[in-house]
């Protein structure tokens, strides 16, 4: 949580992507890499909104 960044969350639907990007990465190609951490931050980013949305909510 550096920086104020969530964790990257790599869920399991999405493992075999993130083993080719790693892949791809190794071979000097980062552009599926960088595509698939920014997507996972998203849905991290959009999960904590939820989050706190939710406890800011009357009840």
């Amino acid at each position: 949580m550096r920086s104020g960044y969530p964790p990257l969350v790599i869920k399991n639907e999405h493992r075999q992507d993130y083993y080719q990007a790693l892949q791809n990465a190794d071979n000097g190609d980062l552009t599926k890499l960088l595509q698939l951490c920014h997507e996972q931050m998203e849905q991290s980013l959009q999960t904590m909104l939820n989050v706190i949305r939710d406890t800011n909510r009357p009840y």
